[in-house]
């Protein structure tokens, strides 16, 4: 239907539509070929006008009339049939005009959600007490979670599920570590198992002797902050680039800061959804939150990086190998090949 109306905006009157031409043009010339036929096969001549002579022309071109004849009604039905094209035109264009100004309305209604979502996301970053995430990063995550509707979604609201669903993943990935690392040394015996495999995981051209003294000298919470942190590195980028925000990497970062990069995901990602939601399934609550949170406090504060927090020293990876003097693979260094 759209392509006939596309067809026939090109006509400007019925005059210049093909089917009302048509409609005059055929009966008018099967008329003068039947006239032409009856005239030479009857040896028909001109004569004056008179009674008999108009008798004869009506006897003998009966036919050939009634054929120029009926290109009156078929005119009238192509002008007829101009007519509903003309105004089925008409309709297709009000309808065109309907939608667009109903498009235009949703993604004005879009923007005032963005710009709504800033003002609230610059108010939760600043009584969140965020500290790697700006207020700056709401326009970007807002259109990396709500995507802008189309002419085929007109929802003012389009949720993105599925990276909705990798932040949480990542969360529960992250959870998940730090509970088995917090298991792996519950006991004497676990942290004895612990340093050895710490050893084993990140040491390298150790000799046995180095390996004793550090087996001793490794601070237990050191250990399980670097071993959590290293393995969750990647996926750790993974989630910044899907939520748009700075990757603060273990391998050049001050540990804390890396910290609170994690801390605030998670805190992002309550702010994004409330318990309440429909999608609750996929969020974290404060309680659940808070529990993880002092975990990984109770960690750092009776590591060495917590020490160097509180003098307000950086504590980076560098500080770490400095300090037990030895050479270590993080997760991007054991993928690469010789």
């Amino acid at each position: 239907m759209k392509e006939q109306a596309s067809d026939f905006s090109k006509v400007q009157s019925v005059f210049t539509y093909s089917i009302f031409r048509i409609s005059l043009i055929i009966p008018i010339l099967l008329s003068i070929v039947l006239l032409l036929f009856i005239w030479v096969n009857d040896n028909l001549s001109i004569t004056w006008p008179s009674k008999e002579s108009l008798d004869v022309f009506l006897n003998y071109m009966e036919v050939p009339l009634w054929v120029l004849g009926s290109s009156i009604p078929l005119g009238t039905l192509a002008a007829a049939n101009f007519r509903a094209l003309q105004f089925q035109q008409n309709l297709l264009y009000q309808k065109e005009n309907i939608e667009r100004q109903n498009f235009e309305h949703i993604i004005d209604l879009y923007h005032k959600e963005l710009s709504l979502f800033k003002e609230k996301f610059e108010s939760i970053i600043i009584n969140g007490k965020f500290k790697t995430i700006k207020g700056s990063n709401g326009a970007l995550i807002f259109t990396r979670f709500y995507e802008k509707p189309t002419k085929e979604n007109l929802n003012v609201i389009n949720l993105n599920k599925l990276r909705m669903e990798s932040v949480f993943h990542f969360m529960t990935t992250f959870e998940k570590s730090l509970f088995e690392l917090g298991s792996k040394t519950a006991s004497l015996e676990k942290e004895n198992e612990f340093r050895a495999a710490f050893i084993e995981t990140f040491g390298k051209n150790i000799s046995s002797s180095e390996k004793k003294i550090l087996f001793s000298k490794i601070n237990i919470y050191d250990g399980k902050i670097l071993f959590l942190l290293t393995g969750i590195e990647e996926y750790h980028f993974e989630i910044c680039q899907t939520l748009g925000i700075k990757h603060f990497s273990i391998s050049s970062e001050n540990i804390i800061t890396v910290i609170y990069s994690i801390f605030d995901i998670y805190g992002l990602q309550s702010s994004l959804f409330d318990d309440g939601n429909s999608l609750s399934p996929m969020c974290f609550s404060s309680l659940r939150q808070g529990m993880l949170f002092d975990i990984l406090e109770h960690w750092v504060s009776h590591s060495n990086i917590g020490k160097s927090h509180i003098k307000n020293e950086e504590y980076k990876l560098n500080d770490f190998l400095h300090h037990y003097q030895i050479t270590i693979l993080t997760t991007a260094d054991k993928t690469k090949k010789p």
